[in-house]
């Protein structure tokens, strides 16, 4: 077993402390943690706060008839279900079964809401045998190619415009908010003006498809302007399918653990997911100057004293000879007192160069700067001091 002491970060399991990155780099990497920290902990207070919101108010896709806000169809949903109606909630793809018992199907602002073929094909085959099909806001272009439908959506709001069809309650209607759409297609104006058309109907079979240029006729915070809910509730005889699936609402049975956790679970998911990878990549030392890979040895010690030397010598005055010659006899194995004769035949022996040579022997000032320059040799050739 390793002594606590000597177990290190590889032993505990631990990561080790990274070793090629700066000051100014780990400074660099400390602020990308915490702020990749920051956004976790706050996309977390928010999913909290949301999971424990307890109001009526319902926030959510526009055109959902979910929707309680402004822009949802909450409303008119439960317009229908109060008159008796039944409206359903399609929840899953399009199928046949899905609109067997239904008169009426309405979609709702997802202009880039995708239809599968085989719901197209259903949709096509409601309206043969008499189904009405509206769509309010942008047209898909998936459906207007299914009923081979040719006309432009524009984005000018129609204001108040009236009612061109014979209707029991309903004579204008409020468009002021969206589009209208562009004059020119072939079909019947249902409401609107001849330059400004805001509902058109296209026969299909036994059934019609409804366009509805400006979706604000059915949200919540403008269903009650003019004549607006008499106008739908006309358009939406019987039983309507109100598509939530094209909002993200969806009971089709999941065989996945994310895919059957909640929607904002997914997003979570993604969310941390995005999060580790960044902070593997702060980890994995991208951040900060790379340091150098050769180490910083101690200099030379020759070097050193040497320094020391000039340092002395900018000093001024006499500079002390008596420690160096102490040193240099050590260093020679000759005894304190011995003489400058016996000092100079010893380093002649240790292999000293001539030049080193003739200034050990020279007579003061030179005597202290080759007695320093013996001693770094005698150092350097023999390792540290004794």
């Amino acid at each position: 077993m390793v002594p606590p002491s000597l177990a290190t970060d590889t032993d505990t399991g631990m990561i080790p402390r990274s070793t090629t990155l700066t000051e100014a780099g780990r400074r660099m990497r400390s602020r990308v943690l915490w702020g990749v920290g920051s956004v976790v902990a706050l996309i977390a207070a928010t999913i909290a706060f949301v999971a424990l919101d307890r109001s009526t108010v319902v926030d959510g896709p526009t055109g959902s008839s979910y929707v309680t806000t402004a822009t949802g169809l909450a409303a008119l949903h439960d317009t229908f279900e109060r008159d008796g109606r039944r409206p359903d909630r399609l929840l899953q793809p399009l199928s046949g079964g899905s609109l067997r018992d239904v008169d009426a199907y309405l979609v709702s602002d997802v202009e880039f809401g995708g239809f599968g073929d085989s719901e197209l094909a259903t949709l096509e085959n409601f309206a043969e045998r008499g189904g009405t099909v509206i769509v309010l806001g942008v047209p898909p272009r998936s459906v207007l190619q299914a009923f081979d439908i040719e006309i432009e959506w524009v984005g000018s709001s129609a204001g108040v415009v009236p009612v061109l069809v014979p209707m029991a309650d309903a004579h204008t209607v409020d468009g002021s908010r969206f589009g209208t759409f562009a004059p020119g297609f072939e079909a019947a104006t249902l409401a609107g003006t001849s330059a400004r058309p805001l509902a058109v109907s296209f026969p299909r079979g036994a059934g019609s498809v409804v366009l509805i240029a400006d979706s604000s006729l059915g949200h919540n915070a403008t269903l009650d302007r003019n004549d607006n809910v008499d106008f739908l509730g006309d358009l939406l005889p019987g039983r309507t399918a109100f598509d939530e699936y094209r909002h993200g609402f969806d009971d089709t049975p999941t065989v996945g653990l994310l895919s059957s956790a909640p929607g904002n679970w997914t997003g979570a998911a993604i969310v941390g997911a995005a999060t580790l990878l960044v902070a593997l990549v702060v980890y994995g030392r991208r951040f900060g100057t790379v340091e150098p890979n050769d180490r910083m040895l101690v200099p030379d010690r020759s070097v050193f004293i040497d320094s020391v030397a000039r340092s002395l010598r900018r000093a001024g005055g006499e500079l002390p000879t008596q420690p160096l010659r102490l040193a240099v006899c050590h260093h020679l194995g000759l005894p304190a007192s011995a003489a400058p004769a016996d000092i100079l035949a010893a380093a002649r022996r240790e292999g000293l160069d001539d030049e080193l040579l003739a200034r050990l022997g020279a007579s003061h000032p030179e005597e202290a700067f080759a007695l320093d320059h013996t001693l770094a040799t005698l150092s350097t050739r023999r390792g540290t001091m004794k």
